[in-house]
């Protein structure tokens, strides 16, 4: 996945769940290009150990969501834990995208809908 798609299931329980957790307050539309640091977690004059908890918390919540609401599993291979540190590397990094971290999720996840 390179594109931020409607059809993909990633893109859609990313932005979804990060609207609904008021990280972020665009259009699906306009989502794709935002960064880390334009989320609402991402404090640029915190200390590297804050925005890492925070990275951490939010990474727990989405996974939680992801599983308990959205009806996802993981990918076959893929542990609660490297889906939490690899989301986790995304959020720390200011200019990601929320293309590259549904990118990340759609690598470590299998939505409901998902074939």
């Amino acid at each position: 996945m390179a594109e931020w798609n409607p059809n993909n299931l990633a893109c859609q329980c990313t932005w979804a769940e990060l609207f609904v957790l008021r990280q972020s307050r665009k259009s699906f539309s306009n989502s794709g290009n935002v960064k880390m640091q334009d989320m609402l977690f991402f404090n640029p004059a915190a200390g590297s150990g804050t925005l890492e908890n925070e990275a951490k918390m939010l990474a727990d919540e989405l996974d939680n969501i992801f599983r308990k609401v959205d009806g996802a599993r993981f990918e076959d291979g893929v542990t609660r834990a490297k889906a939490l540190a690899d989301t986790v590397a995304i959020l720390k990094q200011a200019n990601k995208t929320m293309t590259e971290l549904a990118e990340a999720i759609d690598i470590n996840y299998l939505f409901w809908r998902e074939k």
